[in-house]
């Protein structure tokens, strides 16, 4: 029963990541990145559903379905840290060039290419987009009341978990 459980867990968990990693290919290679974000939800709804429907009258049914949730917010935090991460990214650009790089050819190969400067700016138009900071030309703030209150809970997080060094 517990192995059975964990059998229909592991194999639609599998087939979400795969499907998932697949969006992100070809919806990334057509321009719209985002449709890939919104599918992760879509495809983890559809295997929880999976994993809820292939297990009824199973005492683990609920327990299944928390599992599997549980395994898709650890994919995409991996995927997140593995994509995103500073410091990751600097060890990948590094890896890739197979040999040393200059300070400078770093930042400008930074983030496949688009430099530590492209970088920042994406980020900022992400923010922006999502209505925490307002932002015209090159002009950056202030920041808006949902902004604010990201920061402040941002500011209080890092407090509670001490976490000095971020970034």
């Amino acid at each position: 029963m517990i192995l059975g459980a964990l059998i229909e867990v592991a194999v639609l968990f599998l087939v979400f990541s795969v499907v998932h990693r697949i969006s992100i290919a070809v919806f990334g290679a057509l321009g719209f990145p985002r449709v890939a974000h919104l599918g992760f939800f879509f495809f983890a709804a559809i295997g929880a559903v999976g994993v809820y429907l292939r297990l009824v009258g199973n005492p683990l049914q609920s327990s299944s379905v928390l599992l599997y949730l549980s395994f898709c917010i650890v994919h995409a935090e991996l995927t997140s840290l593995l994509s995103r991460g500073y410091s990751l990214r600097i060890l990948y650009d590094l890896r890739t060039s197979g040999e040393g790089m200059t300070l400078q050819a770093a930042k400008e190969a930074y983030g496949g290419g688009v430099g530590v400067r492209g970088l920042l700016k994406k980020r900022l138009r992400t923010l922006h987009g999502l209505g925490l900071l307002s932002m015209e030309n090159d002009t950056v703030g202030p920041l808006t009341a949902l902004g604010s209150l990201a920061g402040r809970f941002g500011t209080g997080m890092r407090a509670a978990l001490r976490l000095d060094n971020v970034g």
